[in-house]
């Protein structure tokens, strides 16, 4: 049994385990509960004890849900039952078509389909939406989940384009925008005129800093002024982006790394010339930098031409249940 070993030595505080004794007090089993699927079971027999893990049948069913926002898309999916992981989800995939903190309006209305996971009854996770529809001031929203033949999830609409960007438009969860874009701005320490090529997000020392696409890491240090520094070479070719006064570099990063978009890279900091916690971002395009937040960022790839077809009559499908459930409800 000492493959399975490594699980009685990783216990942790409530984790439920349970001895099964004969009438000569000599374990005959233990049950420990390793999640909620899976159970280490080690019996006793001929040759002392023997160990396996026991899975549990998972069963995943599926929910419908919709809403109409009377204040804030959370308040009024929490209303209708929604988990907050899917409510999250939807604010995602939505995030560049519709700008849930200013463009939401009262009457405005979704319907989803999503997944959740059950074992012996009782919901163990919440899984992914399928399928959802937005409709944000009279414009209609669609996006339905599909993975293609190496296993890979995303978004699309209705037509089959990506419903995310190739880039994000920000790299952290900020508070505020404390030096924008500007080619002649003051240096706040330097006390001289510098063209300030990024924006500088302020943010609570060491929140989470994100890669904003796929790509490889070009340089990862400290860089003078800069201080902690992460640069990116993203995967078309065509854009850069870099990140610095940071606290600290996500520890198993190097330069040549590959990174995936939504990865953390680092942690907001104030090191090199910084007057308080923020992360300095730049966006450069054909080598010329650019204003992360009012450039037109690239599309992600849409479904494959070959994929097309099935992916059309798969959404086509669930777009049915959606209006189906929606006139139910």
């Amino acid at each position: 049994i000492s493959e399975h070993t490594q699980h009685l030595q990783k216990l942790q505080p409530g984790q439920s385990i349970q001895l099964l004794k004969n009438e000569n007090n000599t374990l005959e089993q233990l049950i420990v509960a390793l999640n909620p699927q899976e159970n280490l079971i080690i019996s006793r027999d001929d040759d002392g004890y023997s160990a396996y893990i026991d899975k549990k049948e998972i069963e995943t069913r599926k929910y419908f849900r919709s809403a109409t926002i009377e204040h804030s898309l959370y308040r009024s999916a929490k209303q209708a039952g929604i988990p907050n992981k899917i409510t999250f989800q939807l604010s995602q995939i939505f995030a560049w078509r519709i700008d849930f903190s200013t463009e939401l309006r009262p009457g405005d209305r979704f319907s989803i389909l999503y997944e959740a996971h059950y074992t012996d009854n009782k919901r163990t996770s919440v899984g992914n939406i399928i399928a959802a529809k937005f409709i944000n001031q009279n414009d209609t929203y669609t996006a339905f989940r599909y993975t293609n033949p190496e296993g890979n999830n995303n978004y699309y609409t209705d037509e089959g384009e990506n419903t995310q960007k190739a880039l994000l438009r920000y790299p952290i969860d900020y508070s505020h925008i404390s030096s924008s874009f500007k080619l002649d701005r003051m240096h706040p320490i330097l006390g001289e005129v510098r063209a300030h090529k990024g924006v500088d997000l302020a943010a609570a020392l060491g929140t989470p800093i994100k890669a904003i696409g796929d790509g490889k890491i070009t340089y990862i240090g400290n860089n003078g002024g800069y201080g902690n520094m992460v640069k990116i070479a993203h995967t078309n070719g065509e854009y850069e982006s870099f990140y610095a006064h940071m606290l600290r570099f996500n520890e198993n990063l190097s330069k040549g790394s590959a990174v995936k978009q939504g990865q953390t890279i680092g942690y907001v900091g104030q090191s090199g010339l910084a007057t308080g916690p923020h992360v300095h971002f730049e966006l450069i395009k054909d080598r010329e930098a650019i204003d992360p937040i009012t450039a037109k960022l690239p599309q992600a790839d849409p479904i494959d031409n070959d994929l097309l077809d099935n992916f059309l009559i798969t959404s086509h499908q669930l777009m049915t249940q959606l209006d189906r459930y929606a006139e139910m409800n």
